[in-house]
């Protein structure tokens, strides 16, 4: 946690949405037995964080003093060009702290060497625990997933000294799957196809001349009905 950002209080009579236009990004610091602190950071200051992957950092709030935080909530616009308000919680090494971390994959998986297809489901996850235990990332090796395996929450669980909510064990961050199996149409189905179509060709010929004949008849019929 080397880096530091610095932030002034925020004025309570300038509207948020000047100080996104003067560039700033309004947000809170908030921790236990701390009163909650209105802050405005500069937007640049914000995106380095972001850019550099960094979930915990300094805070340097002007004629405040410095506070080790963690990055908890990020708003944006719905395009996600602006940034609305940022929530920074002040961490405690003596208090556990809940996270939401970037997970990232490192590597080939075997199974891709043989037609298989690597399927990312998950890139974010929330961890907990000491501030001292946390980490900004997790970075997941899958070159020796192979073909129809999977990595789930439960098998990286073990690699940290912080857990991992329950709820999120059994879920899937990777897998490897097969391929998806095309229908070649084979010799015999097409011999098949063309049989039954030369078929349906005579059988419908057939009809047709019935259907002709039974008319000429029906007008024979009838005139031979009329003469007499």
């Amino acid at each position: 946690m080397d880096m530091t950002i610095e932030a002034k209080k925020r004025n309570d009579k300038v509207k948020a949405s000047t100080l996104r236009k003067e560039g700033q990004v309004p947000g809170c610091l908030y921790g236990k037995g701390v009163d909650t602190i209105q802050i405005q950071i500069p937007a640049t200051a914000v995106r380095s964080c972001l850019q550099k992957h960094a979930k915990r950092f300094n805070v340097k709030v002007q004629g405040l003093g410095t506070y080790a935080v963690g990055l908890q909530e990020l708003q944006k616009s719905v395009m996600g060009d602006d940034l609305i308000h940022v929530s920074l919680h002040i961490l405690n090494n003596n208090e556990m702290t809940h996270l939401t971390v970037p997970i990232y994959f490192t590597g080939k998986a075997k199974g891709t060497s043989t037609g298989g297809i690597l399927k990312e489901t998950c890139h974010e996850v929330t961890i907990k625990g000491y501030p001292k235990d946390l980490v900004d990332e997790i970075k997941i090796d899958v070159t020796n997933l192979d073909l129809g395996d999977n990595i789930h929450v439960k098998d990286i669980a073990g690699n940290y000294k912080f857990t991992f909510d329950d709820s999120d064990l059994e879920k899937v961050l990777v897998s490897c799957n097969y391929p998806r199996l095309k229908t070649i149409e084979t010799t015999e189905t097409a011999v098949a196809v063309e049989t039954v179509a030369e078929v349906d060709e005579t059988a419908t010929a057939a009809a047709t001349t019935t259907a002709t004949t039974d008319k000429a008849h029906d007008k024979n019929e009838k005139k031979t009905k009329k003469v007499a």
